[in-house]
């Protein structure tokens, strides 16, 4: 049921953002494509929701089964996480993660872009369903221990829930990666020229690095869980706008010649552009 209705409630939101492009076609920066951006936003709710339904019905393991694993062999860039283990740095990363899915509102401040304000929270719910439907994909798929399970100062009964098992990649990082280079990209796209892009997008790549380094510190993932998380995220919010860019017919210029004759009989080549 809530998965025909999201599905439902996204169709709309594209037919209406549509029907609104259409008629701006000259000044909106992006085009949603429905017969594309329908199936697969109903095919990533429904590859989200059956993972994360696996992922829920994994059995819980018994201390005995978690004290018999054997220590993972590592790459140093990994190994430190296992003895990582901050409180703090693991409600922070929340904080930064649930604040992130946010962050595509303030593109409304902007006037052009609350024009075509339908369009673009499109665009922000289906990055959101592209990256957690991977996200939750490859957790259920790979099933990697967490770096705290093999941590002795955590309490083994924190070790035996399903969740101990999800480690790659960071669903934190991806998520905060996704929103922050989606608003760096959408808000980049209106003002090409804008002197402001270089602050822009580094603090778009801030954001997610912050976030993936506290879920490190939190020893609740690997540096190589969070890098995927991160390159994901940062993907998905940047070509899922791009893909929907318009095509800019104005401003083009074709180069053309003609051979005008001159008074006295003789022809010379004329080149000149055309917009």
């Amino acid at each position: 049921m809530k998965k025909n209705l999201t599905t439902s409630l996204f169709a709309g939101l594209l037919a209406v953002s549509t029907a609104a492009s259409q008629t701006a076609a000259d000044t909106s920066v992006y085009r949603l494509h429905p017969k594309v951006d329908i199936p697969v936003a109903a095919a990533g709710i429904s590859l989200g929701a059956v993972a994360y339904i696996a992922s829920q019905n994994l059995p819980e393991r018994s201390i005995a089964e978690v004290e018999a694993l054997g220590r993972p062999r590592l790459i140093q860039l990994d190994e430190q996480a296992i003895s990582n283990h901050a409180g703090f740095a693991d409600r922070a990363s929340d904080w930064l993660a649930v604040g992130s899915l946010a962050m595509p509102l303030a593109l409304l401040a902007d006037a052009h872009m609350r024009r075509d304000a339908f369009c673009l929270a499109a665009l922000a719910v289906e990055t959101g369903i592209i990256t957690q439907s991977v996200t939750l994909a490859t957790k259920r798929l790979v099933l990697r221990n967490r770096p705290y399970v093999f941590n002795d100062k955590v309490p083994s009964i924190e070790k035996t829930l399903p969740d101990a098992r999800l480690s790659f990649f960071s669903g934190h990082t991806s998520t905060t990666a996704s929103m922050s280079f989606f608003t760096a990209k959408v808000w980049s796209d209106y003002h090409p020229d804008s002197r402001w892009k270089p602050v822009v997008w580094a603090g778009a790549a801030t954001l997610p690095a912050l976030t993936g380094y506290l879920r490190y510190r939190a020893g609740k993932h690997y540096f190589t869980d969070v890098a995927a998380g991160y390159a994901v995220g940062a993907l998905v919010g940047y070509f899922v706008p791009h893909f929907h860019k318009q095509k800019r017919k104005h401003g083009r210029k074709r180069l053309s010649f003609s051979v005008p004759a001159t008074d006295d009989g003789t022809a010379a080549i004329a080149l000149h552009f055309r917009p």
